[in-house]
């Protein structure tokens, strides 16, 4: 990175909230996005919410924008992360983009985590 885009990583990263902080996610039928996987740009280190700080803003009823950075601590290095994250029956649908093409991953929750919402939305 050049040092105007460094510094600019490195002052997003102090004003930008912890991911920690920000998740989960909370779709309105109780689905839940509990966390997400960057891979670093670098070296390909999985850097999990500990490593990530961003901000989440609603683009739309039950869609997310999520943007950020990712730190790795093994390669020094700042990894710029943006998707879309929607949710429903379960279901936590992420986009984001690749080059010029869109990515997406469906990822389904688990029975406990739907059985934790099932209680929840029942007391």
């Amino acid at each position: 990175m050049p040092d105007e885009a460094v510094n600019k990583a490195v002052l997003q990263w102090r004003t930008d909230k912890p991911m920690t902080m920000l998740m989960p996610l909370r779709f309105a039928d109780g689905t839940l996005l509990d966390q997400l996987e960057i891979d670093c740009a670098n070296c390909a280190r999985v850097l999990r919410s500990q490593h990530q700080r961003g901000i989440v803003s609603m683009v739309m009823a039950d869609t997310y924008r999520i943007k950020g950075l990712a730190a790795c601590d093994q390669c020094s290095s700042f990894t710029r992360f943006s998707f879309l994250c929607s949710g429903v029956d379960g279901v936590v649908t992420v986009e984001w983009k690749k080059g010029d093409r869109a990515e997406r991953i469906q990822v389904r929750a688990t029975w406990w985590s739907r059985l934790a919402v099932w209680v929840f939305k029942r007391t």
